[in-house]
């Protein structure tokens, strides 16, 4: 059987999933009898009962998929099984060899190039993911729906998911655009907003340590494709959308343990010492506030009160992080430990120099860019009082990143930071809305726009469309604010209709504007044309001339292209190559549920 998710087999799985805890059995099912069950499909104890689940052992070369996905009915994960048959369709596929290399983002794969985990799957590969096991929530895992005094159990398997995802070969994102029973369309944007997915996507960095891709599955029918996880550092698991807020608490309980037995892992196995110590003041944030760490007797030091001395220490052991520009304060900045950020700026050693202390080169694994300074880190991860002391002390708000020419606000946008935009915007009203990163040519409400998520990144874009930001910017690459609200991962239709509220164009045509950004769609299209079997590539080969209504259609981003067509939106207008909406939808992957809002003219 060929393995996936890494080399060496069951010893290799065995080393490097010690430092997480099966509390309840790992049970998984054959991929080939899962994509049979009757439907709705049964729950996890009538398959236990009828004898049709296997546990998981780690002794026997088990090659099992872990399946994320969202809920679309209160009671049944997929009463229809709606996504099932897009599953279903996608495993027979791959064991008939008809699905071409499943390749990893080019996006993903640029920035984190660095990286040592898997940029492609091939065909028999695949075939092994048919041939092999199946996780899946509702017939793994306890259900009180079924059994109310099952709880018990279903807590033991809920902190037990870091444990069945590290054992796991692949982590399939399953995310089809289908209308959940009374929430509306689910897909994989709404996945990402979701709590209990934002675990899973988490569990699958923390894990383990090589660096395993999830492979996305957004329709049967089209070609998945292979992300890493290092997004979930930003996708916090606290502010995810909870449809019971008690389960929030659940969530951070295993996040904490999640954090801290791979805080252990990493300072055991002596990992890369800025991605630890990233971590390790990161740690507050991630889970949901908590200061103690829970395993007093692994973890050093386990008090916050600890955490600055050690960094401390760090630094003047070795020198070569600090001046990287991870200094102390940067660290003490990121964990919003404002007494440590308060001793800092008081050392009569602090120059002006160190106080910007700009990254020397690209962190891809933390999220650094080249250039950010200590008040980018701040603006991003930080408290308002933290920001003002930066500024107080002289930090340069006109700091810009040397790899893309970002400004502070730009990444205060991109973390949707609402209280630090709104802390910015008052302390400089004269700020230029207008001033652009120079990669993109992407204003700041461009990125709110591209990278705003819920309610966060839509008051962020009042804020901003309040100030006077344009919400007909176009980008250099040629994209308008309107159409980068479409085209993102986490595009939000009310941040869709805010922006056709204030004016936005619904039927611009994508058309770039910079030299680089002509050469790079040229050289994209004669790559087509010569028969290119890069996907993404060729997916965004047909990018000149798109409406935001073609870029939604590309993505299947139904709930976005409601909005659009209410607005008055173009269905008839075509991108460069004359394909409209409803054959660009086919080409990529048939989404039923974008067809169907197609039909009804948003309707």
């Amino acid at each position: 059987m060929v393995k996936i998710g890494g080399t060496g087999g069951v010893a290799h799985r065995r080393r490097y999933c010690t430092s997480v805890e099966t509390k309840y059995p790992f049970y998984v099912m054959l991929m080939a009898d899962f994509i049979n069950l009757p439907c709705p499909m049964p729950c996890h104890q009538e398959l236990l009962e009828q004898g049709k689940l296997e546990e998981w052992n780690l002794e026997v070369e088990m090659q099992t998929t872990f399946v994320s996905h969202e809920w679309l009915d209160n009671n049944h994960p997929d009463p229809e099984h709606k996504q099932i048959e897009e599953l279903k369709k996608l495993m027979l596929r791959m064991r008939d060899g008809t699905v071409p290399t499943v390749q990893m983002h080019f996006a993903q794969q640029e920035t984190y190039r660095e990286s040592k985990g898997r940029t492609e799957v091939g065909k028999e590969e695949m075939r092994s993911l048919y041939r092999g096991y199946i996780w899946f929530d509702y017939i793994s895992i306890p259900q009180t729906t079924h059994d109310p005094s099952a709880r018990e159990d279903q807590i033991k398997a809920i902190h037990s998911i870091p444990a069945y995802i590290s054992y796991s070969d692949m982590m399939v994102v399953l995310a089809p655009s289908c209308s959940h029973s009374t929430t509306g369309i689910k897909d994989l944007r709404t996945w990402r907003r979701r709590g209990w997915c934002n675990l899973e996507f988490q569990a699958r960095m923390f894990s383990r340590e090589e660096t395993c891709p999830v492979m996305v599955v957004q329709a049967g029918d089209a070609t998945p494709y292979l992300t890493f996880s290092y997004d979930s550092y930003k996708l916090v698991c606290n502010e995810g959308e909870f449809s019971v807020e008690a389960d929030r608490e659940i969530v951070n309980d295993v996040v904490q343990t999640m954090v801290d037995k791979k805080l252990c892992q990493m300072r055991v196995t002596g990992s890369d010492k800025v991605t630890y110590r990233f971590l390790f003041v990161l740690r507050k944030e991630l889970t949901g506030g908590r200061n103690v760490f829970k395993d007093k007797d692994t973890m050093e030091p386990y008090d916050i009160s600890d955490k600055m001395c050690y960094l401390n220490q760090c630094e003047k052991k070795e020198g070569k992080i600090a001046d990287s520009g991870w200094t102390r304060l940067r660290f003490a900045v990121i964990g919003r430990e404002e007494e440590c950020v308060i001793e800092y700026l008081k050392k009569k050693e602090l120059t002006p120099e160190k106080l910007e202390s700009p990254f020397t080169k690209d962190f891809p694994f933390c999220f650094g860019v080249k250039g950010q300074t200590v008040l980018h880190s701040a603006i991003m991860y930080s408290s308002t009082s933290i920001i003002k002391r930066l500024l107080d002390a002289g930090a340069d708000p006109r700091a810009r990143c040397e790899t893309n020419g970002a400004s502070p606000l730009h990444y205060a946008c991109q973390k949707n930071s609402v209280e630090n935009v709104k802390y910015w915007l008052e302390r400089f009203p004269d700020t230029d809305l207008s001033e652009v990163e120079k990669l993109t040519g992407g204003t700041c409400l461009n990125w709110c726009a591209l990278f705003g998520r819920g309610r966060a990144g839509l008051e962020i874009a009042k804020l901003l469309i309040k100030k006077g930001a344009n919400v007909n910017h176009v980008n250099s690459n040629g994209m308008s604010t309107l159409g980068c609200a479409t085209f993102g991962e986490d595009s939000n239709p009310e941040m869709v209709q805010l922006l056709i509220d204030n004016g936005a164009d619904v039927n611009y045509r994508l058309k770039p504007t910079s030299r680089y950004w002509k050469t790079i769609y040229g050289t994209m299209n004669f790559a087509r044309r010569c028969g290119s079997k890069n996907l993404i590539g060729r997916h965004d080969s047909q990018n000149p001339k798109m409406t935001p209504l073609n870029m939604a259609a590309r993505n299947g981003n139904a709930a976005a292209a409601a909005v659009l067509l209410r607005a008055g939106a173009d269905a008839d207008i075509g991108n460069h190559l004359g394909i409209k909406p409803r054959e660009m939808c086919e080409k990529f992957a048939p989404f039923p549920a974008f067809v169907d809002v197609l039909e009804r003219k948003g309707l």
